[in-house]
């Protein structure tokens, strides 16, 4: 793979463009980047707390599944998102999962309760977007990010992009968090392509 192959992708800009941002936001920027491996080293490295809350779902029966059925995620994204989305952006969405760039993990317990979106390239993964219910039960967001973790390791991912390191807001700063929960830590000048 080229150094920045992702972000310097016409499919990945025209995504940004129709999300409303800038189509670079990314080359150049520390991101919050985690190892993935063998699932004892991963586990190790996720934040007990998260640990807790992983187990907590699976206890109460929260199932977690790969899944290509993008209407449940578009569903839960559109009633959870607080100003609406572009179409295009969906539609782009779509297009990375069908053309194999993409992997979508549901979770369900008695009902669909989450869904989050990777983008996959060769040996890396990119945390790309999350939907849940507004009464997601605890632990939906962990046990879906732990579960698409170790899946991907078993696929032959490397390493997983959380985004960019540069909260600023209470918000950006609780997401940040819970981001390195899971074992990422920010690298600066990361380019897709470095492992």
């Amino acid at each position: 793979m080229t150094e920045g192959w992702f972000w310097s992708s016409p499919g990945w800009q025209r995504y940004m463009l129709a999300k409303g941002g800038s189509p670079d936001i990314h080359v150049g920027a520390a991101n919050l980047v985690a190892p993935l491996g063998p699932e004892p080293e991963m586990w190790a490295r996720v934040r007990h707390g998260h640990q807790a809350d992983i187990r907590s779902a699976q206890h109460r029966g929260m199932r977690v599944e790969r899944s290509r059925d993008f209407a449940v995620y578009e569903h839960l994204h559109r009633a959870s998102a607080k100003l609406p989305r572009d179409q295009r952006t969906y539609d782009h969405m779509w297009t990375f999962l069908n053309d194999g760039h993409a992997q979508l993990y549901l979770a369900h317990e008695r009902k669909w309760v989450g869904a989050a979106l990777f983008f996959v390239y060769e040996r890396g993964s990119y945390y790309a977007s999350v939907a849940r219910c507004s009464d997601e039960p605890r632990g939906t967001g962990h046990l879906l990010l732990w579960t698409a973790m170790r899946e991907l390791a078993q696929d032959g991912i490397a390493w997983m992009d959380f985004g960019p390191a540069d909260a600023s807001t209470d918000k950006e700063k609780a997401i940040e968090h819970f981001k390195r929960g899971f074992g990422a830590e920010p690298r600066a000048g990361w380019r897709w392509g470095e492992a």
